[in-house]
């Protein structure tokens, strides 16, 4: 939504000055309007979170989420109010997430909700933070939402890590396994490629085609090159979109082990949420449409549906 800068005036002739995050103008004048105020001015202007600035630019660290994240619950649990602590809670964490909570607490401030205020930060506060925000603050335990998020944060943080660790020795692997078959196919097999055929003796089918192949790849390695861009290129775009999000995501359920652990992690993650809702207070409709809102997944969006529909049916 548009924030507008506006000036106005009230019945004593006073200015005021301020922002406002409305649709359009008419809307800035109704509200303001309302407040006994007479519009004079208004224009849209730039909100902090959509500014190309070198700060959101920086790579979100999972660690400065957590950081903050355990703040927020430290200085709720203390009785200090939500503006004043997501202003303490910036001063604690660094980077990107310092400036999306700084302008999450401006836009709180502002009069928007905390997860309405969160989610124009999807780099920062995934669906599945937001979505529990939302419930926590419909059901006021925002305390006790950011304790558990902080909770989840830390342990989805060491499987990354055992992940992490886990993949680096195959990564490498990899890497310096397609580098020196890209050196054999350049520059070794080539040279051996006359010496073989002039023996006259009769090469096999599979020693002739890796020769061809080889031969070809020498000669035209930037239309290889191209081929392979475009190919990634279209990859990419694909699967920004919703159709390729869905392929992705489907494919990622039926690969033989890759499938197992994601339907485990996703069934977890749907446990864990839907179980904090529900320990905070939520109805269980209510804590289903939730946890519906934050996924990302389609595919498990698309199970919740049917969850959803099957439990309002049977009630």
């Amino acid at each position: 939504m548009p924030v507008f800068a506006y000036r106005a005036v009230d019945l004593a002739g006073s200015h005021a000055t301020g922002t406002l995050d409305a649709p359009d103008h008419e809307t800035v004048a109704c509200e303001l309007d309302a407040r006994g105020l007479i519009l004079l001015d208004a224009r849209a202007q730039v909100a902090e979170a959509s500014r190309p600035s070198s700060m959101l630019r920086r790579r979100v660290r999972h660690a400065d989420i957590v950081e903050a994240t355990r703040a927020m619950a430290s200085l709720l649990r203390a009785g200090l109010p939500l503006s004043r602590a997501l202003e303490t809670a910036s001063d604690v964490a660094s980077g990107a997430v310092s400036a999306a909570l700084k302008d999450t607490r401006a836009r709180v401030a502002r009069g928007a909700d905390v997860h309405e205020a969160m989610a124009t930060h999807p780099r920062v506060f995934s669906p599945l933070y937001t979505g529990l925000v939302h419930a926590a603050d419909r059901s006021g335990d925002l305390t006790g939402a950011f304790e558990r998020l902080a909770d989840t944060l830390e342990r989805e943080g060491q499987l990354r890590s055992k992940l992490v660790s886990a993949l680096i020795y195959p990564s490498l692997l990899a890497v310096v396994g397609a580098f020196a078959v890209a050196i054999l196919l350049l520059f070794v097999i080539p040279r051996f490629a006359g010496l073989l055929t002039g023996a006259g003796a009769s090469l096999p089918f599979s020693t002739a085609l890796m020769l061809g192949f080889a031969g070809a790849l020498r000669i035209y390695w930037p239309a290889f090159l191209a081929a392979g861009g475009a190919v990634t290129a279209g990859a990419i775009w694909l699967f920004q979109s919703d159709m390729g999000r869905a392929l992705l995501c489907g494919l990622r359920l039926r690969l033989p082990l890759a499938g197992t652990f994601e339907r485990n992690r996703l069934a977890a993650q749907f446990a864990r949420m839907a179980g904090s809702l529900v320990a905070g207070g939520a109805p269980l409709l209510n804590a289903l449409d939730h946890t519906l809102a934050s996924q990302s997944n389609p595919v498990a969006s698309d199970s919740l549906v049917c969850a959803n529909t099957s439990c309002g049916g049977s009630a």
